[in-house]
């Protein structure tokens, strides 16, 4: 029986893995809201921090856009964000049922 935190790292790794995918739908026409908050919701520090909270106005970035509306992930962003933490997440959780 795994441990609390190792079930935890389980189900945060999977719903942020379904968080992504929702992103990705959305890239593929396929709009949910949820799928629209996961765009949009972490592309907000990025153009923060982007602008220099507020000091700069640029409409893009390596990881996201915001060329006529709120910014949003671009795929890469969503790959970077949701994909590599979830498969890291689930490589943890592996490597330490190995261990034991």
């Amino acid at each position: 029986m795994p441990s609390p935190v190792r079930q935890g790292l389980l189900l945060l790794s999977t719903v942020w893995l379904l968080l992504g995918i929702a992103a990705l739908g959305v890239h593929l026409g396929i709009e949910t809201g949820v799928g629209m908050a996961a765009l949009i919701d972490p592309a907000i520090p990025l153009y923060a921090l982007s602008s220099g909270f507020g000091h700069t106005y640029p409409t893009q970035g390596l990881l996201w856009d915001s060329a006529h509306g709120p910014p949003f992930l671009k795929v890469f962003g969503v790959v970077l964000v949701y994909f590599v933490p979830a498969f890291l997440g689930w490589r943890r959780f592996r490597y330490r049922a190995l261990q034991r």
